[in-house]
């Protein structure tokens, strides 16, 4: 990565969208649809969408100035045209349906490559309306949002599961492959979109030790549709650019439901590894889905790196009546397991009280 391209990151305000064990070959996938195709639908959207990946495990953010332009452009749409929000809701419920009989169809299996550029292009038209509805949630003024949230709410409900889902299917398509290649699924979920579809082709995979080095660490870093793939120490740096300095003891998020609680952190990026994890913990996650479940009935808090209105963590919390803040971009990064910590859940603020 050159200096001017780490400045240029450096001195912008980024914003966590989602923090998921996603592929490279699954955010190569979701990149376009984020950076390109939400803009050539609705005429609006961000154009700088950068994925950093480790071990199977994503971070993927948005530049806060290009989100609020949207937001608030979405907002306004809504505002002038109601229908507009459940228009995005109804295609959101059809597009869940659409890809899970997609998912159940060639879960498994040697898919050929128009089948999966089939996919692909189903997985661009769900993206646009997905995020529209997503983010739109989080810019609605408060004496407007209660209108839509209830229809909001059973929305995301509905379609929670799909990326666990898609998760799960590229799973069984790297395993297939493996069985056939001698490649390990890892290293054929380090692919990215192009390479894959090259190999459904032909048959051949990029090198081992390159796909080894990009599932240590890798960028992928999405701008109006292409992007840019870096690797190895550029990571680090990147890094760094995106999150700013960890040397800080409070965060701001923003409140998903009220309360104040005091207790000990336990960070939890794997739901199904959180053998520290103890009744009245305060569960900090990069974000939560449905895996969680188990531990954010345990939870006296929940704080969240990714997320607004409509995430999974606030729903829940909504519903469970527990204090939580979501989107403070670094929570997992800031505090450590066994940190006493306060979460202000009505002022979005998470204070670090004592370190562990």
């Amino acid at each position: 990565m050159e200096m001017t391209e780490f400045t240029l990151y450096k001195n912008r305000t980024w914003v966590k969208i989602f923090s998921l064990d996603i592929s490279i070959l699954l955010c190569s996938c979701l990149g376009p649809g984020h950076s390109k195709n939400i803009k050539k639908v609705l005429g609006i959207g961000v154009n700088t969408t950068p994925f950093v990946i480790r071990k199977g495990f994503s971070f993927y953010y948005y530049d806060n100035a290009e989100l609020e332009s949207f937001g608030k452009e979405l907002a306004r749409r809504v505002i002038q045209n109601h229908a507009l929000s459940f228009q995005w809701c109804k295609k959101v419920k059809e597009g869940t349906d659409c890809l899970r009989s997609l998912m159940k169809k060639y879960y498994g299996k040697l898919i050929s490559k128009e089948a999966f550029e089939n996919f692909i292009k189903h997985l661009d038209e769900y993206v646009v309306v997905y995020v529209a509805v997503k983010q739109v949630a989080n810019y609605l003024p408060k004496d407007v949002l209660p209108i839509f949230l209830p229809v909001f709410d059973e929305n995301r409900n509905y379609s929670e599961s799909i990326f666990p889902e898609m998760i799960d299917f590229f799973d069984s398509l790297a395993k297939t492959i493996s069985e056939k290649t001698g490649y390990n699924s890892h290293l054929i979920l380090s692919c990215v979109k192009s390479e894959f579809e090259h190999y459904l082709l032909t048959g051949k995979l990029p090198d081992k030790a390159i796909l080894e080095k990009r599932f240590e660490a890798a960028v992928l870093d999405y701008y109006k549709g292409d992007y840019k793939l870096y690797s190895g120490e550029h990571v680090g740096i990147f890094e760094e650019a995106l999150l700013g300095s960890s040397d800080v003891n409070y965060l701001q998020g923003m409140a998903a439901h009220p309360g104040k609680v005091i207790g000990k952190v336990s960070v939890v990026l794997n739901p199904h590894d959180a053998a520290h994890f103890k009744k009245g913990d305060i569960l900090i996650a990069g974000m939560t889905r449905p895996a969680y479940l188990h531990l954010m009935e345990k939870a006296s808090a929940i704080v969240t790196d990714a997320g607004g209105i409509l995430c999974h963590a606030a729903i829940v919390a909504r519903e469970m009546k527990i204090p939580t803040i979501v989107g403070t971009e670094k929570a997992t990064v800031i505090f450590r397991n066994g940190d006493l910590v306060e979460v202000d859940a009505y002022n979005g603020i998470v204070k670090k009280i004592k370190k562990n």
